[in-house]
């Protein structure tokens, strides 16, 4: 198997992938997938500011302004003032905010699981492998 027909079958599982995770977003929580997405961002790469996740998720300034206030009235998310410059305000995931990623992350976790139990150990051992090996990959490419 060559590169692109590994990266396709990789690509072919983002939608099963994707129903489990909505399942666990619509069992668990209110958010929707894109204040998800912002909440991810925010907390495990760093994105600290409107300008940028807006350009992260491809929408524009005033939608994501409206996202992040949504996400401030939730309790999800804080902005806190720089002390540099006090026009610019830092944004930071809430106690709340990350309980509830967890609890979305084990609910996702927990659909998938019995479906990974059909899987012989060697092959669970194997793909836990390779699923290391592609993040570290996908990593030094961020």
């Amino acid at each position: 198997m060559n590169e692109d027909e590994l990266a396709r079958g990789i690509f072919a599982l983002y939608l099963p992938l994707a129903r489990s995770f909505l399942g666990a977003l619509s069992d668990c929580s209110g958010l929707s997938i894109g204040q998800f997405r912002v909440l991810a961002l925010i907390e495990f790469d760093s994105v600290r500011h409107v300008t940028k996740l807006a350009e992260r998720n491809l929408v524009s300034q005033p939608a994501m302004s409206k996202t992040i206030d949504t996400l401030v009235r939730l309790g999800y998310v804080k902005r806190t003032e720089r002390s540099d410059d006090r026009r610019l305000s830092e944004l930071h995931v809430t106690a709340k905010g990350r309980a509830s990623m967890s609890a979305i992350y084990n609910h996702a976790a927990n659909l998938l699981s019995p479906r990974l139990k059909k899987l012989p150990d060697p092959q669970k051992k194997r793909l836990a492998l390779a699923l290391g090996d592609m993040k570290r990959v996908l990593d030094e490419n961020a």
